[in-house]
C-alpha cells in the first residue's frame, strides 16, 4: 500500500537520526528505552549462541541479568520517575472517570461536557484562580464536544438553557436534587482549577466517559467515598500500581521467574501503552490484571476462577472477549472428537451424555463464565440501572467505537491509513472539528475502498488462529493466542496493547517468542522517534504488532509430524489421560 511505502521509506528511519536527533524529554525517554531493549535483546541472543555451542550460561548469571533488566524495565515504564505532571495523578483521566462514574445516574454517557459547562457557568469569579474573573463569559465562547451527535459545538446553547442538563438531577418525585448538583459543581470546580487553561479547554473536546457499567460499579464506589481533592486522587492513582505488582507476582507464581522478567522488560520498553497515557489514572489497569491473571489461574488448573476473572476483565473493557475464542475452539474440537468416536452417547439420558461429551475443565470454564456474568450484570444494574447497558452499547460500541482516533491501533488502522489521508495533510483548522475530513477519509478507506482487503486479512489471521487452537489442547495457551483475533477484529486505542503481555506467557513454550517480543518493543521506540504525527506513529506500531501476533501464533502452528524442537512444552497438560502409545517412553514403560 502507498501508505506503507511512505512509512517504511521515511527519512527518520536511520540509526543516526535516532541517536543524534534533538528532541523533548519524551524523545530522550524513547531513546533510553530503545537502548534498554537493545541490551535485553543482545543478552537473549548471547544466551542462545552459548546454548548452541553447548556451553550455556550458568543459571545464577541468568537470574542476575534477568533481575537487573526487570528492575530497569520497571524504572523505564515509570519514565525514570520524571512523571511529566505534578503530584502523580493524571488530571485529564481523573476528570473523565471520576466525574463520569460518580454522577452517571445524572449525566449518563453523553452529558459530561455539557453539564460541566452549565456547572461552570454557576461558579463564582476566581474559582480557577485570580485570572478567572468571569467564568460564564469564558464558557460561552468555548467549544465542547456534544456527545449526542459526536461533534464539536459551541457551549453557549447549553449555558443559556441549563434546564436541559439539570433535568438529570431531578429526584424520582420530580423535585430538583440540589445537594447532588452542589456536589457536582464542587467536583467540577476542583478539576477546572487543577486543569486551568488550554489543558482544561481541550479536555472538553475529548470523547467522554466510555467504560461499561461494570467498571462504573467500582468507579462509583471509590468516587463516592470522598470529594475530589488532590490528596484523594493521589490515593486512588496508587491502586493501579497495586494491580501491576499483583499481576507480575501471579505471573512469577504460575510461569516462573524467567517469564516474569521477560514480561516486565517488554512492558517497560514498548511504546504502544506507556505510562504517558494512563499512568497515575483512576482504575485503568484493573482489566489488564484480571485478563492476564486469568491465564495464570488456568495454568494452575483453577479453571472456574480463571474463567470468572477473564469474564470480569471482558466486562470491564469488552475486547478481552476475544480471549475466550481459543477456549471455544478447543471445546468444539473435543466435542467433535467425542461425537465421532463415542457410540450411544445419549443412551443414559441428556445429562449423562453431556458429561461424556464435554471435558470437566471445559465445564468449569463455562460455569465460571455464567456465574460471573450473572453476578456482575446484576450488580451493575443495581448501581446504574438496567438502561445503562443499552446506553453503553449505543454510545461506546456504536458511536465511539466507530470514530477514528489518532491513537487507534490494529489491522483496521493499517488498512485505513493512506499517504494522502494523513493527519498532517488532511487536518483542517478552519473547520469546527479540525479532524472531520481526516476521520471521513479513514472511515471511507476502511469501510468502502479497501473493505475486501480488510476482510481478507481478517480471514487469514482467524484461519491461523483457528488452526493453531484446533490442534492444541492446552487452555492457557489458546487463551493467550487470542492476541491475533483481537488485533485483527477490533481497533482499540494504543494504551490497551499491554495485552501483548500474553506473548511473554507464550514464550514459556516457544523460547524464540522472547526475542520477538523484545524486538517488537524496540521497534515501537523506533516508531516513536521516527514519526511525530500520531496517526503515522500508531499505524507503524500497528504493523509491528500485527507481524508480532502472526509470528507468535505461527510458532504454535508447528506441523504435528515434525519433531518438537521446543522441550519447554513438555509441561503442558494433555487433553485427558492419554493412551500408553501417546505417552513419553519412560512413562509408558512404567505403566506397562
Amino acid at each position: 500500500m502507498p501508505s506503507m511505502l511512505f512509512l517504511l521509506g521515511s527519512a527518520p528511519f536511520s540509526v543516526s537520526s535516532l541517536l543524534n536527533r534533538p528532541g523533548y524529554d519524551e524523545d530522550n525517554l524513547a531513546v533510553a528505552k530503545l537502548l534498554i531493549a537493545i541490551v535485553a535483546l543482545g543478552a537473549l541472543l548471547y544466551e542462545a549462541s552459548r546454548e548452541a555451542e553447548g556451553n550455556p550460561v550458568s543459571l545464577r548469571w541468568k537470574k542476575i541479568i534477568a533481575a537487573t533488566l526487570a528492575v530497569v524495565g520497571v524504572v523505564s515504564y515509570f519514565q525514570f520517575f520524571q512523571i511529566g505532571y505534578k503530584e502523580f495523578y493524571h488530571r485529564w483521566e481523573f476528570y473523565h472517570y471520576y466525574i463520569g462514574s460518580k454522577y452517571y445516574r445524572n449525566i449518563g454517557y453523553k452529558g459530561i461536557y455539557t453539564c460541566t459547562a452549565v456547572a461552570e457557568s454557576e461558579l463564582p469569579p476566581g474559582s480557577a484562580g485570580p485570572s478567572d474573573t468571569d467564568p460564564k463569559r469564558d464558557i460561552k465562547t468555548r467549544k465542547l464536544r456534544d456527545l449526542r451527535v459526536n461533534l464539536i459545538v459551541n457551549s453557549s446553547e447549553w449555558v443559556e438553557n441549563p434546564d436541559r442538563c439539570k433535568d438529570g438531577f431531578k429526584k424520582s418525585d420530580g423535585s430538583f436534587d440540589q445537594a447532588t448538583w452542589d456536589s457536582f459543581k464542587t467536583d467540577v470546580a476542583f478539576f477546572r482549577r487543577v486543569m486551568w487553561g488550554n489543558y482544561w479547554r481541550d479536555s472538553q473536546k475529548d470523547h467522554g466517559y466510555n467504560p461499561p457499567p461494570v467498571w462504573g460499579v467500582t468507579g462509583w464506589l471509590f468516587a463516592n467515598l470522598h470529594p475530589a481533592t488532590a490528596t484523594y486522587c493521589k490515593i486512588l492513582s496508587a491502586i493501579d500500581i497495586g494491580f501491576f505488582s499483583a499481576m507480575f507476582g501471579l505471573i512469577a507464581w504460575a510461569f516462573g521467574w524467567r517469564v516474569m522478567c521477560v514480561a516486565i522488560v517488554f512492558w517497560g520498553t514498548q511504546d504502544a501503552s506507556p505510562f504517558y497515557w494512563t499512568g497515575g489514572a483512576f482504575l485503568r489497569q484493573d482489566w489488564l490484571f484480571y485478563t492476564i491473571s486469568s491465564a495464570c489461574m488456568i495454568r494452575k488448573k483453577k479453571y472456574f476462577l480463571g474463567s470468572a476473572m477473564l469474564t470480569y476483565g471482558a466486562m470491564l473493557r469488552v475486547f478481552p472477549l476475544f480471549f475466550f475464542f481459543g477456549w471455544a475452539v478447543v471445546a468444539a474440537a473435543y466435542i467433535t472428537k467425542k461425537l465421532r468416536t463415542e457410540k450411544d452417547l445419549w443412551g443414559n439420558g441428556f445429562l449423562a451424555g453431556w458429561r461424556r461429551m464435554t471435558h470437566p475443565a471445559h465445564r468449569q470454564l463455562g460455569l465460571g463464565l455464567v456465574t460471573a456474568t450473572i453476578a456482575l450484570f446484576s450488580l451493575s444494574c443495581a448501581v446504574h440501572g438496567f438502561n445503562s447497558w443499552p446506553d453503553f452499547f449505543k454510545h461506546t460500541i456504536s458511536t465511539h467505537g466507530n470514530t477514528a482516533l489518532t491513537n487507534n491501533m490494529g489491522w483496521k488502522t493499517i488498512v485505513a491509513h493512506s499517504a494522502e489521508g494523513r493527519m498532517q495533510i488532511a487536518k483542517d483548522p478552519r473547520l469546527q472539528d479540525p479532524f472531520e475530513k481526516w476521520k471521513k477519509m479513514r472511515t471511507d478507506r476502511a469501510e468502502k475502498d479497501l473493505k475486501l482487503v480488510k476482510w481478507a486479512g481478517r480471514i487469514l489471521m482467524l484461519a491461523m488462529f483457528g488452526y493453531a487452537c484446533w490442534r492444541l489442547k492446552n487452555l492457557w495457551v489458546v487463551q493467550a493466542l487470542g492476541i491475533l483475533p483481537a488485533i485483527a477484529m477490533v481497533e482499540v486505542t494504543c494504551y490497551y496493547y499491554s495485552y501483548f503481555l500474553f506473548g511473554a506467557l507464550l514464550s514459556k513454550g516457544r523460547r524464540p517468542i522472547e526475542i520477538a517480543l523484545i524486538l517488537g518493543a524496540l521497534l515501537t521506540e523506533v516508531c516513536h522517534r521516527s514519526f511525530g504525527w500520531f496517526d503515522d506513529r500508531f499505524t507503524a506500531m500497528s504493523v509491528v504488532f500485527v507481524v508480532l501476533a502472526m509470528f507468535i501464533v505461527g510458532m504454535y502452528m508447528r506441523r504435528p509430524w515434525r519433531a518438537d524442537p521446543f522441550p519447554e512444552l513438555d509441561d503442558l497438560e494433555p487433553e485427558e489421560n492419554p493412551a500408553p502409545a501417546q505417552r513419553p517412553k519412560a512413562l509408558a514403560a512404567t505403566a506397562d
